[in-house]
């Protein structure tokens, strides 16, 4: 039996002060068997060599928003994705992904990459309905404690992190 290769991507689940989150259209220009329907996704990539999952959040945060300053940074866990990554030659690699929350001015004016064509923060539940398509289950309800309770989130106790 041979070993399964697998990357790491990091994801932002960037929440606003009230608790919005911020989420990224994403370019299905290029998607050979789109369905028509909008793609919703989370700021996020996959890990580079010599790098560590802050370095990859904050590379990949800046690269496909814009935002350079991120507070109440706070790893929420690891999932096993059911995503297959083609790899060049035969075979396909899998996917574990660590979710980050962190949260983001609003204020901030939002530069999008290439790979997205619009953004929106949105309530916490409408967030998580419109990511569903996307992400595992087990990925999502990682979120569940970041909830807002009488309009204040619950992520106030970690250190703000600038991204040089």
């Amino acid at each position: 039996m041979s070993e399964k290769l697998y990357y790491l991507g990091i994801k932002a689940f960037i929440q606003n002060k009230a608790g919005d989150v911020l989420l990224l259209k994403v370019d299905t220009s290029s998607f050979k068997n789109h369905n028509g329907l909008d793609y919703w996704d989370i700021p996020g990539g996959r890990v580079m060599v010599g790098e560590n999952a802050l370095e990859t959040l904050q590379r990949e945060v800046e690269e496909e928003t814009g935002i350079h300053t991120l507070t109440n940074m706070q790893s929420l866990g690891f999932v096993l994705s059911t995503i297959e990554i083609p790899m060049k030659g035969d075979g396909s690699a899998g996917l574990i992904l660590s979710l980050y929350s962190c949260v983001g001015d609003d204020a901030v004016e939002i530069k999008l990459s290439n790979e997205h064509t619009d953004f929106a923060w949105v309530a916490f539940d409408e967030a998580l309905e419109r990511l569903m398509h996307k992400y595992p289950k087990e990925l999502l309800n990682l979120t569940q404690s970041l909830k807002p309770v009488s309009g204040n989130a619950r992520c106030d106790n970690f250190q703000a992190l600038r991204v040089m």
